[in-house]
């Protein structure tokens, strides 16, 4: 055991603690602490000591039931609701004779028990010392290092999870006391005081070997406990020596069961369980600067009791062994501490109620006994005395709607009823609409704050409702509509967690929400639709920083996972949470609707999970009964990446499959009072209010709300981006200062954040040519129109010195030699040349002199093959031309060549960049180009309304036949492949194909570490075998973590094969997955690689790719993530090596394996490139 003592002015330190506590569902939490009188000053000698912090409880106010009062001779406590499950503890020990105080270094021993009911959280636990009921803080403040602070540690015990956790957390304040508190602390919010915990050990007990309350004591009975020591994840000891920081506000959690080898968590050296209705005891031994500014150390203890199983009766007359908690949530009834089943008969329930039952729509209702409506009709019984009345006229029985009550929230100016919705009216209430009730008046202001929103859509709490996954890269959004100008200061989001498991606790949840403009459906009816545009507000919050309760329970609910076909599962959850965000008015977002001139916005909300070492878990926003306007929407949304949104329609197998979605939320608003937003100016970014802002020109106010992030780190606002002027070219060279709007407006190019036109960015102006007619333009914008151009360089004219009507310098060099399939040639210009489906050869070329290729390839007549000419083939239709250089293999040999199985559909890009899926023939007779086989369309993803796939500056589509192989490179593993650079321009998107050993990955495919890097070309030594080229000297090396690149499913329910390690033989298997994931990771062109290529002398470099998977709960997997195979072979063979930490060895070429039907051929790669122009310059970097 640790036992040093920091000794400071012949004043020994012992080392204190304080034990804040609680657990999920339990029963007690206690706190004992030893403090050290740790202030010099006399006149500053404090003769009270004050623990405020906040408690959680799920049923019934907390008590204190014990406590140790040390030296003083009196105590006092008092537990205030704050409103739903919180509450806020205040406990003060004084001296009650006057004069008396605590002299310096004394030791004082203290500590205080709780009693609650099912669920026990302590949070924003913090302690001072007062003289006379004054903090010592204020008399001097300053003089004392931590203002007469004394730090303390929070803690919770997940006792239901799997594993069970521990979760330690350092002064943790987010809350602020009732106001007005007992004891005015010094100046609130306190700060934090950062702890070096040097010792950290628990013990378990059983039921019937209750640890004493007063045995936390150093040198009392519990030196005695069977302690067992937590220890780090690569199993070394916390000590003096090695001590485990634990910042201010930050927790930590320890793992007590058995852990996963790679959980980078804390964990017991030994697996400790604690039993039903058991004990767990921790302590730790910590270091901090105490308020004389002195080091010392001293212990904390925490002590949690686990809820013990009883008997729970059910209405049909069952019973069974549970906790009081997981009774209730069952529909139970707890029959008391110490209940056995096997002791008593529950009774039977024979008074009769409605019974739901069916999947038709409607959901048929009949008033029957449980008995019968459990094994007769296989329903849902809704309890004694319930009915089949169908008020609202829906023709479903109300109690089928809403699970357990036919209720509803009914308002009458700000006071809240539950009645039937005919009640309501007939008392000239306002219904609130199914799912709703009253939640009470947490703002003191007299009404309840169902009856306080602005916009409320109620959630679906019947067997339609589904929870909606909102957990990133999922996120969702919701339109409202706003009919009066005022700020949205409370948000309220209504959901559940999938098979109701949360981290710990529901509050355990980060959750970023964003109000957005609308974009109109444009033709005011599908198939397209309104979604999200700019975002107009933002706000994130942490744990504990919004208001979390059970809204119901005992319903059940579907889950769905918009972006996973048949993810829809019934029954997801059995608990509906609501979720409150306060926003203070000067923060919130003023909406600017009125009666005339009503708005429409959007709700954005995403949640993530903290870092958390137990299995996966999933919230879902809940969906709502209230249609309004257009769908839901959802997009995926990670690492700065956001595909667009797509619409939410209810899936198959619900009821409802294909109509809309709509999500629950309510909204509620004060007066808008001076808000502040970003305001942009020529000189930067400031969050003032608009008044403020317009006393300068020029300047330009974002809105209320808005900040002045900067996320793209360019030195610019992002939102100040779109406003602030700068350098836009025009085609005729000229430049003016304008806003991007402006200058696209203006039909100019903007040239980026942060130019001027000083110097002059514009290219310059030449001769731009289209067949016989010229403009002068500059480069860029000569090949921005929609047809086939040819700019002839800077500084030349559209002049026609021989008068015959064509500009002389657009006459010579578009005549060319223009090659055909069949190995014709004819003089023609490019334009010309292409629209009879040939090639141009280039400037200067002729047919006297070049000798035309006869292109030969694979020819299939349904399920046959020939070798022959493209004309051969489509003259003896229906033959379709499978492209030049294909063959007729039958490598599966399933009888049919597998070009003629792979090629029929093709990505076409044609030159506006549309892509469409289109046989070789049909793109080449549409003019596009066709993009190979495997290739696919996928999507606009920036914007530019050109499909990513025709964008690229060098593609090789993947394999998705049988033929195609997933190659490890996961480490130690490392592979590359190489490409042909043909002009100067920065790699700002790399796509890489591949997928996971076994389909399994880890948690979620975007769970993964990449490195990827450009490598010079160490050239084949003599141009063929034994040697080959292989990467040479790194250029530029990037890491990705975690989603921060985008991942979509490219192909599902193929075959490939997967090849663990091509430095192996035998570790091919077929077949290894069936599904195809596409990554495209983003650069931004200031960081990106600049390659030095051009068509007169072009380079060939190396592309390297490395995946880590991340950490991942399930001890089965073993995720290897595979790059993929292309079909597309260009120069040498791909590559691998050995790369980690360990050992690099030398590059070793890549042909296909023994097995594979195409042993020993050469492999390449499945990867696409896509570029801009350079803003940089290359480096030289350091040699790995």
């Amino acid at each position: 055991m640790y036992v040093s003592r920091v000794v400071a002015r012949a004043c020994v330190l012992v080392a204190v603690g304080l034990l804040s506590s609680t657990a999920a569902w339990a029963i007690q939490a206690g706190i004992v602490f030893d403090v050290h009188q740790d202030i010099r000053d006399p006149d500053l000698w404090p003769n009270d000591f004050h623990v405020e912090g906040k408690l959680q409880s799920l049923v019934g106010l907390p008590t204190v039931i014990n406590h140790l009062d040390g030296p003083f001779t009196g105590f006092k406590w008092e537990i205030t609701p704050l409103g739903g499950e919180d509450y806020w503890f205040e406990c003060t020990w004084w001296m009650k004779e006057p004069g008396v105080y605590i002299p310096y270094c004394e030791i004082l021993h203290m500590g205080v028990l709780f009693d609650v009911d099912y669920k026990n959280i302590v949070i924003d636990v913090v302690s001072w010392w007062t003289r006379d009921g004054k903090p010592v803080g204020e008399k001097d403040r300053g003089a004392l290092y931590n203002d007469g602070f004394v730090p303390m540690i929070g803690f919770n015990v997940a006792d239901g999870s799997e594993p069970q956790v521990l979760t330690i957390a350092n002064n943790f304040v987010t809350a602020t006391p009732p106001p007005p508190p007992a004891e005015q602390p010094p100046p609130w919010p306190p700060t934090p005081i950062k702890l070096d915990i040097v010792q950290l050990q628990a013990a378990v007990f059983g039921p019937d070997h209750e640890p004493k309350f007063e045995d936390l004591a150093e040198g009392g009975a519990s030196e005695g406990y069977k302690w067992v020591d937590i220890v780090r994840a690569d199993g070394s000891k916390i000590s003096g020596d090695s001590p485990l920081s634990l910042d201010a506000g930050k927790v930590i959690n320890v793992i007590l069961g058995e852990a996963r080898s790679d959980a980078d968590t804390l964990r017991a050296a030994e697996p400790i369980k604690i039993e039903p209705g058991g004990f767990l005891v921790a302590r730790e031994l910590a270091g901090f600067t105490n308020n004389e500014g002195e080091y010392e150390t001293r212990w904390f203890w925490e002590i949690h009791g686990a809820p013990p199983d009883e008997a729970c009766c059910f209405p049909d007359g069952t019973c069974e062994m549970l906790q009081t908690f997981a009774c209730l949530m069952q529909g139970g009834t707890p029959m008391g501490p110490g209940s056995q089943c096997d002791m008593l008969k529950c009774p039977v329930s024979v008074e009769p109620g409605a019974c739901c039952y069916g999947e038709a729509d409607p959901i048929q209702c009949e008033v029957m006994d449980v008995i019968k409506c459990r094994d007769e009709y296989k329903g849902t019984w809704h309890g004694p005395g319930s009915d089949c009345e169908d008020l609202n006229g829906n023709h479903v029985a109300d109690v089928c709607e809403i699970i357990s009550t036919p209720e509803q929230a009914c308002c009458f100016d700000g006071e809240c009823r539950m009645m039937p919705v005919e009640a309501c009216r007939e008392e000239k209430g306002e219904p609130q609409g199914p799912g709703s009730i009253c939640v009470g008046d947490w703002d003191g202001d007299g009404k309840d704050e169902t009856c306080e929103s602005k916009w409320l859509q109620p959630p679906d709490l019947s067997r339609t409702g589904i929870d909606v996954r909102d957990m990133q890269p999922i996120a969702l959004a919701d339109d409202f509509l706003c009919t009066e100008t005022n700020a949205i200061t409370r948000i309220v989001i209504w959901g559940s967690w999938l098979h109701d498991e949360y981290p710990f606790d529901p509050a355990n949840i980060n959750v970023t929400l964003k109000l957005r403009e609308d974009i109109p459906d444009p033709d005011g009816s599908g198939p397209l639709y309104s979604m999200p545009g700019k975002v107009l507000w933002s706000r994130s919050y942490r744990p504990y920083e919004f208001r979390v309760e059970v809204y119901r329970k005992d319903i059940l609910e579907g889950w769905w996972d918009p972006s996973r076909a048949d993810s829809y599962i019934f029954p997801g959850d059995t608990v509906c949470w609501m979720y409150t965000f306060d926003v203070p008015v000067t923060e919130a977002f003023c909406q600017q609707g009125s009666p005339d001139k009503p708005i429409v916005y959007w709700l954005d909300a995403q949640a993530t999970i903290p870092d958390y070492p137990g299995t996966r878990v999933d919230f879902g926003w809940k969906t709502s009964t209230k249609h309004w306007n257009d769908d839901a929407v959802w997009q995926y949304r990670t690492g700065g990446l956001e595909t667009p949104f797509r619409e939410l329609r209810y899936p198959k197998p619900h009821p409802w499959a294909g109509h809309s979605v709509d999500l629950a939320f309510a909204l509620q608003t004060e007066p808008c009072v001076g808000a502040v937003g970003a305001c942009c100016r020529p000189g930067g970014c400031h969050l003032i209010t608009e008044a403020d802002c317009l006393m300068s020109f020029p300047a330009w106010w974002m809105g209320p709300g808005t900040n002045c992030d900067d996320l793209d780190g360019n030195g610019v606002a992002d939102i100040c981006e779109p406003v602030v002027p700068q350098a836009c070219c025009f085609r005729d060279g000229s430049c003016a200062m304008l806003s991007p709007g402006d200058c696209l407006a203006a039909r100019g190019t903007p040239m980026g954040v942060g130019t001027t036109c000083t110097p002059n960015p514009c290219d310059p102006l030449g001769a731009c040519c289209d067949g016989i007619a010229c403009t002068v333009e500059t480069e860029l914008s000569c090949y921005l129109h929609p047809h086939r151009t040819q700019w002839m360089g800077p500084g030349t004219d559209c002049s026609d010195l021989d008068g015959d009507g064509v500009a002389d310098a657009c006459e010579t060099p578009f005549i060319q030699a223009c090659c055909f399939l069949d190995g014709s040639c004819s003089m023609l210009s490019p334009w010309d040349c292409e629209a009879a489906r040939g090639t141009p050869m280039g400037t200067g070329t002729d047919c006297a002199t070049i000798e035309c290729p006869v292109y030969l390839g694979a020819c299939c007549y349904g399920t046959h093959c020939a070798i022959t000419t493209q004309a051969s083939c489509v003259a003896a239709k229906p033959g379709m031309w499978a492209g030049p250089g294909t063959d007729c293999d039958d490598l599966d040999g399933d009888g049919i060549a597998d070009v003629c199985e792979t090629i029929v559909y093709q990505a076409c890009c044609e030159r506006d960049g549309t892509c469409s899926m289109r046989t070789y023939d049909e793109c080449r007779e549409l003019g596009g180009q066709p993009q190979g086989p495997g290739s696919a369309c996928v999507g606009d993803w920036d914007g530019d309304r050109r499909d990513e796939t025709c964008e690229a500056k060098w593609i090789q589509p993947p394999d998705l036949a049988r033929t195609g192989i997933d190659v490890n490179t996961s480490p130690p593993l490392m592979l590359a492949d190489d490409y042909l650079c043909t002009e100067k321009n920065a790699i700002t998107r790399i796509y890489v194909w591949g997928s996971w050993y076994r389909d399994q990955y880890p948690e979620d495919p975007g769970n993964v570490y990449f490195t990827l890097a450009f490598h010079e070309d160490v050239p084949d030594p003599d141009g063929d075998g034994p040697g080959y080229s292989m990467p040479g000297r790194l250029l530029w090396r990037r890491e990705f973590r975690p989603h921060d690149f985008h991942v979509v499913p490219f192909q599902e329910h193929i075959e490939e094969g997967f090849w663990r390690n091509p430095g192996q033989a035998g570790t091919y298997v077929f077949p290894g997955d069936t599904v195809c994931w596409l990554y495209i990771f983003d650069i931004p062109a200031t960081e990106a690689f600049c390659q030095q290529g051009t068509p007169d002398r072009p380079l060939v470099y190396w592309l390297s790719v490395q995946a880590t998977p991340g950490p991942t709960t399930v001890p089965s997997r073993e995720p290897f993530f595979g790059w993929k195979t292309s079909t597309k072979h260009w120069n040498d063979n791909a590559v691998h090596r050995y790369d980690d930490s360990t050992m690099v060895s030398i590059w070793k070429e890549l042909v296909y394996p023994e097995g594979h039907p195409w042993e020993k051929k050469s492999i390449d790669l499945a990867f696409a490139l896509d570029a801009e122009p350079c803003v940089w310059t290359p480096s030289e970097p350091e040699e790995k």
